[in-house]
């Protein structure tokens, strides 16, 4: 098994550190799986991270304490958790949130299909307009 770190071209003392620190945390939460290819250092934002199948990243800035992010794709926002735990119940409650949206979407539509009057009345109704015959 070889494992690749993206974004590193030498290791210094600071990302040395998180990744052994991330590698930790890993190991206590050792039944999840790294995504392929999903562990580096991002230097936009000066993490070093592995990325988890289940949506969770475990990350370290300048060798610090880890951090366990999650990401909402829709919006991209990124919310930052101290416990795994914490980051998985945040991962739950964001999926709940998806069901509900889907729940409010009408699953069939109805075709109908409209001529001549019909179809002006609906338009001017649609659109707020007035029908001029």
């Amino acid at each position: 098994m070889t494992i690749q770190i993206h974004g590193l071209e030498y290791f210094t003392y600071c990302e040395t550190m998180g990744l052994s620190k991330c590698f930790k945390a890993l190991a206590k939460i050792a039944d999840k799986c790294v995504m392929d290819d999903c562990i580096g250092f991002n230097a936009n934002s000066g993490y070093v991270y592995i990325a988890l199948e289940d949506g969770i990243t475990i990350a370290s800035m300048l060798g610090r304490d880890v951090e366990y992010i999650v990401t909402d794709y829709n919006d991209g926002e990124e919310f930052f958790f101290d416990t795994y735990k914490e980051a998985e119940a945040k991962l739950e409650e964001m999926s709940g949130e998806e069901e509900e949206e889907e729940e409010a979407t009408p699953e069939k539509f109805e075709t109908v299909l409209l001529e001549g009057a019909e179809l002006e009345a609906y338009i001017a109704t649609r659109f707020n307009n007035e029908v001029t015959a």
